[in-house]
């Protein structure tokens, strides 16, 4: 309860190296800030943006059986347009209810969704 973040990766734009093959299965989430997120520009400083090469990778990820109430967010994705996450997977996924807002947001990142409330 009352976490800022569930199942989260974070990444600072000045960092490299690769985020994957990543399995969030089964998990009950209670009044938390974000049920899922991925951030890949932890620092928020675009000053420091690094080039594409420079970028960490996230590949891979899957989030399947997750059920959330009472997030403030139920989900979002923010990745660079310059690296966007790839292969990002949602399955069975209920994180919306009670929650401030029923929207997910979505930058740059691709992949599949499934059942997704």
């Amino acid at each position: 309860d009352s976490q800022l973040g569930a199942c989260k990766i974070k990444a600072y734009s000045q960092g490299n190296g690769i985020v994957k093959n990543i399995t969030w299965e089964d998990i009950t989430i209670t009044n938390t800030d974000r049920c899922i997120s991925i951030t890949t520009n932890y620092n928020m400083d675009e000053d420091n943006l690094q080039s594409p090469l420079d970028a960490v990778v996230i590949t891979d990820i899957t989030f399947s059986g997750i059920t959330g109430t009472g997030c403030t967010i139920p989900g979002e994705f923010l990745c660079l347009s310059s690296q966007p996450c790839t292969n990002i997977h949602l399955k069975n996924i209920n994180t919306a209810k009670n929650a401030k807002t029923d929207k997910m947001s979505c930058t740059a990142a691709h992949g599949t969704a499934t059942n997704v409330l």
